[in-house]
């Protein structure tokens, strides 16, 4: 695995451990690279390593695991030795449905506005193995799910919960530990954490008065005065109206061309118009070069386009 060769590479004498059997070539392989295996029934078996990375599925109050803890062996996992390592701001997504769909949402959003953005967890790539590429100005964007929030002792600077309902009660001990499980992502918040939580859903909604940071909502059918909601049919951020106000922009530079003289002049276009207090951009007839369209995704400006629809693609 990608985490076994990172600590592999580190020098760290690493052993394998499985219910499973390894398939025979990857075992030969990794004996031959100096790491002990472990498979079968008895995988969990005379613990003496000094750390142990837990898969997701593992829990780790198995009998054996206690054991070794008590002898002194740290139980860690993937995504908690992430947190503690990852140099920039950390967005995370849990929730019973929609996880994937809201973390792919936000990452894409966060690309269209200029950022370098790694998206993992619960899908895409372990992460820990790209932390040394990350810069402070980057985002990390992840799914998470019960399993690996089980034994979080941190959270992320953005927390949002999609939904709760039963799931996963054959590996849960019920609600009340896969609750408590999916509250570990705010619950290490400090009070400039955020989460967002489904004001239509009373069991995620429930968690509000928990929080020690700040709590967004969002709602198809209870007015809010935080967040985003349907109001009377009217998109309302933060209880007021969110109206469209913007130019009618032809698209016509001041010497005559359609074209503007450099890429500068787009943004500096752009920018003046937010400046002067505008959030919405129509252009009529005229497509621009998709090089407009980026910059007004990155700098905030939405755009209506006036151009024909034949009902198909162009």
């Amino acid at each position: 695995t990608p985490i076994l060769r990172l600590l592999m590479q580190a020098g760290a004498v690493c052993s394998v451990r499985d219910m499973k059997a390894l398939p025979p070539e990857e075992a030969e392989a990794l004996t031959r690279e100096g790491v002990a295996i472990h498979c079968g029934e008895t995988y969990l078996e005379g613990i003496d390593e000094e750390y142990l990375f837990l898969s997701p599925a593992v829990r780790s109050d198995l009998p054996k695991l206690a054991e070794a803890k008590e002898r002194g062996t740290v139980l860690t996992n993937e995504m908690e030795e992430f947190f503690r390592l990852c140099p920039c701001p950390i967005i995370a997504v849990t929730g019973s449905d929609g996880k994937t769909t809201t973390t792919t949402l936000i990452s894409e959003f966060l690309k269209a506005a200029g950022y370098n953005v790694f998206v993992g967890g619960n899908i895409g790539k372990p992460l820990l193995p790209d932390v040394e590429g990350m810069e402070p100005e980057d985002f990390a964007v992840l799914e998470l799910s019960s399993f690996q929030l089980m034994s979080m002792q941190q959270s992320p600077a953005v927390a949002v919960i999609t939904n709760l309902s039963p799931n996963h009660l054959d590996w849960h001990t019920g609600m009340e530990e896969y609750v408590e499980a999916k509250c570990n992502l705010f619950r290490h918040q400090d009070e400039s954490g955020i989460v967002v939580l489904n004001r239509d859903n009373p069991e995620s909604w429930a968690l509000a008065d928990t929080a020690p940071g700040k709590v967004r909502r969002f709602s198809r059918q209870n007015g809010s005065t935080e967040g985003a909601a349907l109001l009377d049919g009217v998109l309302c951020l933060n209880g007021k109206p969110y109206f469209f106000h913007g130019l009618l922009d032809q698209g016509y530079w001041p010497d005559g061309l359609l074209t503007p003289p450099s890429d500068e002049a787009y943004v500096h276009d752009i920018q003046t118009m937010k400046d002067c207090g505008y959030n919405m951009l129509r252009k009529h007839i005229k497509i621009e070069p998709l090089r407009w369209y980026y910059h007004c995704d990155r700098l905030g400006m939405l755009v209506w386009q006036d151009m024909v629809s034949g009902g198909q693609p162009y």
